[in-house]
């Protein structure tokens, strides 16, 4: 049975990696391809299963990392589905976040979800929010 059948939740929180796979198109380390799961997790939201939270440090990322048409695209789909939120990163937010790790950035994206209102977050990078699962719940895109 999918998670989301469980947990009933409204919105989701997409860690970074996610847009880029979906939006780079990638594989694994292993050549599964990965960027056909990310695109799932987008249909199912425009599809209204659920809505996106996405922080203004997620663009600020995405945008250093891909051509900003792309990206812009996806999120021009989302608004006009009415399913994106976005949320403001504020130094506060930073701030807690390195009080949880040295390595802030997850648990910023775990602060900012929850800030968001989402439920849970979805990343390729589990380990990487262990310090805040106080906060918030991550999986991985295949456990949704």
């Amino acid at each position: 049975m999918p998670l989301v059948n469980k947990i009933k939740s409204k919105k989701i929180y997409l860690d970074t990696n996610i847009y880029l796979d979906y939006l780079l198109n990638r594989k694994n380390r292993y050549g599964k391809d990965i960027g056909s799961i990310a695109f799932t997790i987008f249909n199912r939201a425009l599809a209204c299963e659920f809505e996106i939270v996405l922080s203004s440090w997620t663009s600020e990322e995405l945008i250093k990392t891909i051509e900003p048409d792309k990206f812009m695209f996806l999120i021009q789909m989302l608004k006009a589905k009415n399913k994106l939120h976005l949320v403001k990163c504020e130094q506060n937010d930073i701030e807690q976040a390195k009080k949880l790790s040295e390595h802030y950035h997850d648990p910023l994206h775990a602060i900012l979800a929850k800030k968001g209102n989402a439920e849970f977050v979805i990343t390729r990078d589990l380990s990487g929010f262990e310090c805040s699962k106080s906060i918030i719940k991550a999986y991985l895109p295949e456990q949704i």
